[in-house]
């Protein structure tokens, strides 16, 4: 989200008025990594509603459904996107949450230093 500062040091000449604006990265999936952080227990729940076109889906190209979808399906819709790219995304949070796991086990106890705040 923009922030705009108002650099304006005459309050009395508004023309001399400079404003300066600062985007910052937000991550879409923070939520998704903040939710995997600490849990033990993931329960996935996902679905698609999307209806077969048959004249598309199976009589104009069927030999499309043996390649990979990335090639011939835009539709976020599809179940390859909805199941399969989510789930392997939600995987990947959850090596990295397991790679944390085991760097704060293998700290020693006395230490209790930088690596226990680290996430990865």
């Amino acid at each position: 989200l923009p922030t705009t500062t108002n650099n304006n040091n005459n309050i009395n000449n508004p023309q001399t008025e400079t404003t300066t604006t600062a985007y910052s990265y937000i991550n879409p999936n923070q939520s998704l990594i903040d939710a995997i952080h600490n849990s033990t227990v993931i329960i996935s729940a996902v679905g698609t509603v999307r209806r077969t076109l048959p004249f598309t889906d199976y009589l104009l190209t069927p030999w499309r459904i043996f390649r990979n979808p990335n090639t011939w399906c835009t539709d976020a819709r599809h179940p390859y996107y909805v199941n399969y790219r989510s789930m392997e995304k939600v995987l990947g949070y959850v090596e990295a949450e397991h790679r944390r796991r085991l760097l704060v086990a293998a700290e020693p106890e006395s230490g209790g230093g930088t690596v226990a705040k680290m996430r990865i």
